[in-house]
């Protein structure tokens, strides 16, 4: 893995953490999560059809197979998300829907045989950084093994939204591998990251809007929302952290051969958020949160040598 895809992913997890930061401060719904999405395609469309109009013809079908299926799950993951922070702490939800998809991505990537991969040591490295995330939001470590903390519908939607990580991160990896190989789609590769991104919110919108439609407490709160300079500002700015994180990741994932080093280095989010809250929430800084942060750094740095 390069140290420029390092960089990237760093930047990105400052954004992410940010992002999620309004998150905890919000509590969010799938609605805000449609907003989200129309502000960035109504503001990216002038560049997106000005660039790449030629290149949607040329892209081949199985492309377009990925592009719904990884709208499917991104959407999945926002709703698992926004479920999860409305019915449970946030402080338990978030780390377990990151951390979990460590787990996941190898598995899937291995049982696909997708790109070459990691070696043993790395392998352990993400091991030891999930079982940081676990660990780090907890007030005391008895809390991390006690199962009555996990039965409870938050999780259960928390787990949803691994699951959706894990399935949207994969395509994605496969998504851009097809573009490299299509003469007309765009080879730059953050013009290829802008223009998967674009696509992917339009896949987004298109499975995210009956939901919010059909839904009837989304539906009353688009009514409330979208009318709202407070909302609208919140999922404006939302729309521009999460965008940039993820267009980051996106221009990142071409630079290696597996992405679960990718869904690794993305962790680095879940530390950084904790020292934000205990910064700007005033969040309590527990001795599992100092644990959970050291395992962290330290699977990190077995992954970025190994």
């Amino acid at each position: 893995m390069t140290l420029f895809a390092i960089l990237l992913i760093v930047i990105s997890a400052v954004a992410h953490a940010s992002w999620n930061l309004i998150c905890k401060a919000k509590a969010p719904s799938a609605t805000f999560f449609w907003m989200l999405t129309l502000f960035t395609l109504i503001p990216g469309a002038p560049v997106f059809f000005s660039r790449y109009t030629d290149a949607l013809t040329a892209l081949p079908l199985p492309f377009w197979f990925l592009m719904i299926a990884t709208g499917l799950f991104q959407t999945g993951y926002y709703i698992g998300l926004a479920n999860a922070y409305r019915l449970g702490e946030v402080s338990i939800a978030y780390p377990l829907a990151r951390s979990i998809p460590l787990l996941l991505t190898p598995l899937v990537t291995a049982l696909f045989a997708l790109g070459k991969m990691p070696g043993n040591v790395a392998l352990c490295g993400m091991g030891i950084i999930f079982c940081g995330g676990v660990i780090l939001p907890h007030s005391c470590f008895a809390d991390v093994v006690n199962w009555r903390k996990y039965l409870n519908a938050s999780v259960l939607f928390a787990l949803g939204a691994a699951i959706c990580i894990t399935g949207y991160t994969v395509i994605d990896k496969e998504g851009l591998r097809i573009m490299e190989t299509c003469a007309a789609a765009p080879h730059g590769k953050l013009d290829a990251a802008f223009f998967f991104l674009y696509l992917e919110n339009v896949a987004i919108g298109l499975w995210l809007t009956p939901y919010v439609l059909i839904y009837g407490k989304e539906r009353q709160q688009l009514k409330e929302q979208i009318v709202s300079l407070k909302s609208c500002s919140y999922a404006l700015l939302t729309a521009f952290l999460c965008n940039g994180a993820y267009l980051l990741i996106l221009w990142a994932m071409q630079f290696v051969d597996n992405v679960s080093y990718i869904q690794a280095f993305r962790q680095f989010s879940i530390p950084l958020g904790a020292f934000l809250g205990i910064l700007l929430l005033h969040e309590k800084t527990t001795k599992p949160k100092l644990a959970g942060l050291i395992l962290i750094i330290i699977g990190l740095i077995l992954v970025a040598k190994f």
